[in-house]
């Protein structure tokens, strides 16, 4: 692997990334929208103070450039240099060149003149790699985050194979979520992606014990071992998906990401064929008008939802209603 560090300003850096230079797609990084205001506020805070920030990690492939550690630090300042936020009212004063001036509670546009030139300039670093393969990369960055508070379910993505979760975003950012219950905070903190791997584990016929974070680990093991085999399964599970989204009409707010793998798993078991897909669905949709009051269902919805028994519960539940 070759490696190097380089100096570069705020205002290249954020010229580059309004002209596409840098490519944030990559399946390492986590989704935006990670940091609270006062977050936000701090790192603008402690580039016009001169304090150090981490490193931004980038990939040399080809002809990209991914960005694989420090979204979050350049799409907060490119938000801010347009004005998407204001400054969190907890900010103390700033001296520049033996001048005081004000910057809490303030957007971009109304910083003085000299506080927007020091932020434009501040310097931040990089550290770029070059002729590494994805396994490298993947390592790096659970090293990096190996003492940062990563969930669960971003942590799957340092042990999933590029390819494949590359292809996962399919099912992540698929319309079809916005017909259901999951919510805004089940994405941004990438439970999506663990609601994925559990449509796969339902959809492949994987014998799982539980859908806890072990029993999940061990099957994106198994999806790395034959990756040309997992990229069609996922593709089987978009048009399933599609299928899904074209057929319901509105919102089944009660369909949240605990039943969501069993919905999606049981549209497979009549897949192809229209009218049992028609009668399943209009079941399914009936199940969750009604959902206070499936008790033979809520009873595996409570404490401890991804034992065996719970999942196998709430499976058998679906696949019922999937046969009838």
């Amino acid at each position: 692997m070759e490696s190097n560090y380089r100096t570069r300003v705020v205002s290249t850096i954020l010229r580059d990334t309004e002209k596409g230079r840098y490519d944030f797609s990559h399946p390492l990084q986590r989704q935006e929208g990670q940091w609270s205001r006062y977050m936000q506020s701090l790192e603008i805070d402690s580039l016009l103070r001169e304090w150090s920030i981490n490193l931004i990690y980038i990939w040399k492939k080809e002809d990209k450039k991914y960005v694989i550690e420090g979204k979050q630090r350049i799409t907060n300042l490119l938000r801010y240099k347009q004005d998407k936020f204001s400054l969190s009212k907890k900010l103390k004063p700033v001296e520049i060149d033996g001048t005081v001036y004000e910057i809490a509670g303030k957007k971009f546009s109304k910083l003085d003149e000299a506080v927007q030139e020091k932020l434009m300039n501040a310097e931040l670093q990089m550290f770029e790699m070059a002729n590494c393969t994805e396994e490298e990369v993947r390592e790096m960055f659970l090293r990096l985050n190996s003492g940062k508070p990563l969930n669960r379910a971003q942590k799957l993505v340092g042990i999933m194979d590029y390819s494949v979760s590359e292809s996962l975003q399919k099912i992540m950012q698929h319309p079809f979520w916005a017909k259901t219950g999951i919510t805004a905070g089940d994405i941004k903190t990438d439970n999506i992606r663990k609601v994925a791997c559990q449509i796969l584990m339902l959809v492949s016929g994987y014998e799982f014990t539980a859908f806890d974070q072990g029993n999940i680990e061990k099957y994106v093991e198994e999806l790395n071992t034959d990756v040309d085999s997992s990229l069609d399964l996922i593709d089987h599970v978009v048009e399933v998906l599609d299928r899904m989204d074209a057929k319901i009409e509105g919102k089944i707010d009660k369909m949240k990401k605990l039943s969501v793998p069993m919905a999606v798993g049981a549209m497979n078991l009549v897949f192809g064929d229209e009218e049992k897909e028609d009668a399943y669905l209009e079941r399914m949709q009936n199940f969750f008008a009604d959902f206070e009051n499936q008790e033979a269902y809520l009873q595996y919805c409570g404490r401890s939802t991804n034992t065996g028994e719970n999942v196998k519960g709430r499976w058998e539940i679906f696949t019922k209603m999937a046969s009838v």
